[in-house]
């Protein structure tokens, strides 16, 4: 699946993930002053929010939130993990999944991962490590949207770390 995007984004990510490592990236700049806790949600498209929500619940594990307003469009909240983080389904009509675009979810062993989504019948790529920083491994969901599954090889640095 890597080869389809090209060692450019392979690079990008690489990079991105050695930065977070570092004790000097930007949470020691300023950022911190913000007061920025994290990522509170992120938001995709979705042609059919209730596939997509069975999907995210059923393969992945992520739970539907009930706090979601009625908005005009269809869609869902779901909480994943036990970080607090959340992911926002969004329906729109024909869209198509962004080449490249993607998120990640931290896992504890992306072995068992695999093996549990891949019961389901979807299909994962082949684990790849991504420098010293991590192993990953590439879905899609039934959009088309990328979902990284990433399972460090040590600790993250956090602040003052």
């Amino acid at each position: 699946m890597w080869e389809s995007w090209g060692e450019s984004f392979r690079y990008v990510v690489i990079r991105t993930l050695t930065i977070y490592r570092k004790k000097d990236n930007w949470y020691d700049s300023g950022m911190s002053q913000l007061g920025v806790r994290g990522v509170h949600h992120v938001s995709i498209n979705v042609r059919d929010a209730e596939e997509a929500l069975r999907f995210y619940v059923e393969v992945l594990g992520f739970v539907e939130r009930i706090d979601r307003p009625d908005f005009p469009f269809a869609g869902a909240w779901l909480d994943v993990g036990a970080g607090g983080q959340q992911l926002h389904l969004l329906e729109v009509e024909g869209v198509d999944a962004p080449a490249g675009q993607h998120f990640a979810v931290g896992v504890d062993d992306l072995d068992a991962a695999i093996a549990a989504i891949s019961a389901c019948g979807v299909e994962v790529s082949a684990p790849t490590t991504v420098g010293d920083v991590a192993r990953q491994a590439i879905l899609r969901d039934p959009t088309g949207n990328l979902v990284d599954l990433t399972q460090p090889l040590c600790p993250a640095a956090g602040p003052g770390d």
